[in-house]
């Protein structure tokens, strides 16, 4: 079975919390694809990302509204791959201070006042109240009951996309071969 990392389960959360308290203004339904491969990863982002960000902005530039999707995009994918390199990489660090002080907290038989292990550390706790303060104290949003409406709309209109996009993709497919 595969085994995910420590950063994968970290995502997981992040997903998982970001869909139980979701953002009030959320733009897209909230998911990120573990892909290795960054040109696999580029072809399948066009279906669920590229082509509804493109639509929308030709829609309002029909409107006379200011294009903002694909902008949008491509800041997020400035952002992916500025900490690709630090997610795809393994790190070690050497912590001997770290070791020697929980060492010695141990020895004093304070373990349970000072937590100094993060495998021990509840994370889907803290991932929970990470993404509430940073919905409270960076972003100034309090939690509004339509979030949650916006969310569900935003999977719908995400699992219609991804069902055009394999439809087109097999149509065009079906053109070349026949």
């Amino acid at each position: 079975m595969f085994q995910l990392t420590r950063v994968g389960r970290l995502l997981q959360l992040v997903l998982k919390y970001s869909r139980e308290m979701p953002m009030n203004d959320t733009l897209w339904y909230p998911g990120c694809p573990m892909i290795a491969n960054k040109y696999i990863f580029n072809v399948l982002s066009v279906i669920p990302y590229v082509l509804p960000a493109f639509l929308i902005d030709t829609f309002l530039r029909l409107r006379g509204s200011k294009p903002t999707m694909m902008k949008l995009l491509k800041n997020g994918n400035k952002l992916l791959t500025s900490v690709s390199y630090f997610l795809t990489n393994e790190w070690t660090f050497q912590r001997d201070n770290c070791s020697d002080l929980a060492r010695k907290v141990k020895m004093l038989h304070d373990g349970d006042m000072v937590k100094l292990d993060l495998e021990d550390m509840d994370w889907e706790k803290y991932v929970a109240i990470y993404l509430m303060g940073i919905r409270k104290f960076i972003l100034k949003q309090e939690f509004q009951s339509t979030a949650r409406e916006r969310l569900s709309r935003l999977y719908w209109i995400h699992q219609i996309t991804k069902m055009s996009g394999i439809m087109t993709f097999l149509l065009i497919i079906y053109c070349i071969v026949y």
